[in-house]
């Protein structure tokens, strides 16, 4: 998977917890408030360096747990198959479509 940090938002969704404190910390200044490394280092007192090998290690982490678990194919996977199934506008398909958005908020 090639990442980006759209990929990379919904990866830190998913297995963030399984990432050390200050790895989920530096992933969040990077993606979710779209800090940079400098910025990351400043906030966080260390050098950039340690910020660039802390991102690294994450992703390298992360991709790691996704290639084994899959969630975030699978979820890519529903929600294409759910943007299909409203586009079909068939009134016998509403009540999967009212299911899915249920499991959705629920996520």
């Amino acid at each position: 998977m090639n990442l980006n940090k759209d990929d990379g938002n919904y990866l830190l969704d998913f297995y963030g917890e399984l990432l050390t404190e200050r790895q989920r910390e530096v992933l969040s200044y990077y993606l979710y408030d779209d800090c940079s490394m400098s910025e990351i280092a400043d906030n966080l007192d260390i050098s950039k360096t340690a910020v660039s090998d802390i991102i690294n290690r994450a992703y390298k982490q992360l991709l790691e747990y996704e290639d084994k678990l899959k969630m975030y194919e699978d979820y890519k996977a529903r929600r294409s198959l759910y943007q299909s199934l409203k586009e079909l506008n068939d009134p016998r398909v509403d009540d999967y479509i009212m299911n899915l958005e249920k499991i959705d908020n629920h996520s």
